[in-house]
């Protein structure tokens, strides 16, 4: 849990999120920054390209795929090495 509580907070930035994110992780409080977080984004409304993905079917396939970092992106298939994806890679540059 850890080192997923690291990553999350080297990759969030703070100035797109609440002020109480930021003002909790300048202060070394990362629960409460955690817990900002987690709020900002359970509450925020649906960004008008992702409003169809609820209705859009699971598929347990491609999730298992996906957990050993095959991905498609932009509709560029990619493989990760060691099935860890890096949200920031962008294969169409």
């Amino acid at each position: 849990m850890e080192k997923l509580n690291k990553h999350f907070f080297e990759v969030l930035n703070p100035a797109a999120l609440p002020e109480t994110y930021g003002n909790s992780l300048s202060k070394g409080d990362r629960k409460t920054a955690l817990e900002a977080a987690v709020k900002y984004f359970r509450e925020r409304p649906v960004p008008a390209g992702l409003q169809n993905l609820r209705t859009q079917p699971f598929d347990m396939g491609t999730a298992e795929k996906a957990v050993q970092g095959h991905v498609t992106v932009v509709n560029f298939p990619y493989q990760f090495p060691d099935g860890k994806i890096d949200f920031l890679y962008d294969p169409t540059l």
